[in-house]
């Protein structure tokens, strides 16, 4: 019940979602040494994008790893950036703050804050 977010492999039935709320991505074949494209499929990686402010998402692949806790990794390269999208930096500075070199820890409060939410396109369809 409710609003929840599932992910399932194989056939799914048909009694565990509504009609037109289902959404798939096609995977693409890609050699795990190099992540480029290959002849066999070894990862779950799917095209997408993600947006914070923009309107346009910004063109990613994702790689799906269903043997993890962890919800979203982002390159070295482009987490400051993803952070400050989504945490204004004087929010940031009085609520939260960084542990363990690169793990954000925010107060309980700023879930009463006013933040943008963080879109999620996975092909063409956008989640939020």
């Amino acid at each position: 019940g409710g609003n929840r977010a599932s992910m399932s492999v194989g056939e799914l039935p048909h009694n565990s979602y509504k009609e037109h709320t289902l959404h798939y991505a096609k995977a693409e074949s890609v050699d795990p040494a190099t992540g480029l494209a290959s002849k066999s499929k070894s990862f779950w990686v799917v095209e997408g994008g993600v947006a914070v402010m923009n309107k346009n998402p910004h063109h990613v692949r994702f790689l799906v790893d269903t043997g993890t806790n962890q919800v979203l990794l982002v390159p070295r390269r482009v987490y400051h950036t993803l952070i400050t999208s989504l945490i204004p930096p004087e929010m940031f500075t009085q609520l939260c703050g960084i542990a363990d070199g690169s793990v954000v820890v925010c107060d309980c409060a700023i879930m009463h804050k006013k933040l943008p939410p963080l879109r999620i396109f996975l092909g063409s369809t956008p989640f939020e």
